[in-house]
């Protein structure tokens, strides 16, 4: 179960899709259920092009996935067709909580957990909702965290360390080196992902205010930060040097990796650091904030390709951090870091031990 599924786009969408798609491919029968949120292009019930039934369950309104639908919960609490294993996403969704309290064990949780937020109202309303998460995940199986620091944090503010279990995200490696690179003049940074005040995109854009006219920023995604974004940068000056291609699928996004010479997130929380995985993958060189995740993802890479600096560090300081990163790697590297199949094999040898 996941709040919100595609055609809608981002990383806990895509990590459901991938994992979904080898376990069918594997011979396992996939059912994704997720909201529908009263988006009438898309249909209740629906067979992917890889083979995964999709089940939509009607949830008032455009909610980005924090709405609850009573059909699901219901359906969850019946046995969801009788699942041998039920695998629910999204730690920060009430659709997960309210599903949480209803399933049927054996039951799994992939949090995608980013931490109590900022600001004071923030600590208050994550704290009172983390207690009744933590009540609600008394029966839970396992806890499936992305990197080691995701399940450090989640432990010490959620509980359950003895059933956390660490499973990577994935990168399609073989998607990445078969991508045709953008044809763009020039060196290209890239930053990838939600725009959140929490990720800080506009960072990197005063950064580019400080490097030769020859560096071009895309910022791919979208979000809150958008029109703020584009009026910056045209204060700023560089606008011409600033392409937005806005939210693209997997397929296209890879291409912008591909060419990339330079690939940042400047982000003050992740769970896990996907772009700069794919970055990595794709050869390009990295430079991103210095938090739990994104080290793990290097560390666990071993590449020499990448920077790290303070999540506070100004716009000269990430200018030089890139001017410090070098030229990209002439190939791709597929292989330094986990792909998918083999994050769907780690993730059927624990359904079959919650079954055995």
């Amino acid at each position: 179960m996941v709040p919100r599924y595609l055609p809608h786009l981002g990383g806990i969408e895509n990590h459901v899709a991938a994992i979904a798609s080898r376990l069918h491919q594997r011979g396992h029968q996939v059912t994704v259920a997720t909201q529908l949120e009263g988006d009438d292009s898309l249909t209740e019930r629906e067979l992917s092009a890889d083979g995964v039934l999709i089940r939509r369950f009607s949830s008032a309104g455009q909610l980005r996935g924090h709405g609850v639908s009573r059909s699901l919960i219901s359906w969850v609490r019946a046995g969801a067709e009788q699942a041998d294993v039920v695998h629910l996403h999204n730690f920060h969704a009430v659709a997960t909580l309210a599903n949480v309290f209803v399933a049927r064990r054996p039951f799994v949780l992939t949090p995608h957990y980013l931490g109590p937020g900022e600001g004071r109202a923030e600590l208050a309303l994550h704290r009172g909702y983390s207690a009744v998460m933590r009540r609600a995940l008394r029966r839970v199986s396992r806890v499936i965290c992305v990197t080691p620091s995701e399940a450090e944090l989640f432990a010490a503010r959620v509980g359950y360390a003895d059933r956390c279990r660490i499973i990577p995200n994935g990168v399609d490696t073989l998607a990445i080196a078969a991508a045709v690179p953008v044809e763009l003049p020039g060196r290209l940074l890239v930053v990838a992902g939600r725009l959140e005040e929490y990720k800080q995109p506009q960072l990197v854009l005063e950064a580019l205010a400080e490097l030769p006219a020859d560096y071009r920023l895309a910022i791919i995604g979208g979000g809150p930060m958008q029109e703020q974004l584009h009026r910056r940068s045209t204060a700023l000056g560089v606008e011409d040097r600033v392409l937005f291609p806005g939210r693209l699928p997997p397929s296209e996004l890879h291409g912008w990796f591909r060419r990339a010479d330079v690939v940042l997130s400047m982000s003050r929380r992740e769970c896990f650091g996907l772009t700069i995985a794919e970055g990595l993958a794709a050869g390009a060189a990295i430079v991103a904030s210095d938090i739990g995740a994104h080290r793990d993802v290097v560390a666990a890479s071993g590449s020499s390709a990448a920077g790290l600096l303070s999540a506070n560090a100004t716009p000269k300081a990430i200018a030089a951090a890139v001017r410090a990163a070098g030229a990209r790697a002439e190939t791709p590297m597929p292989g330094t870091v986990t792909s998918w199949d083999d994050v769907a094999l780690q993730t059927e040898a624990l359904y079959r031990e919650l079954r055995s």
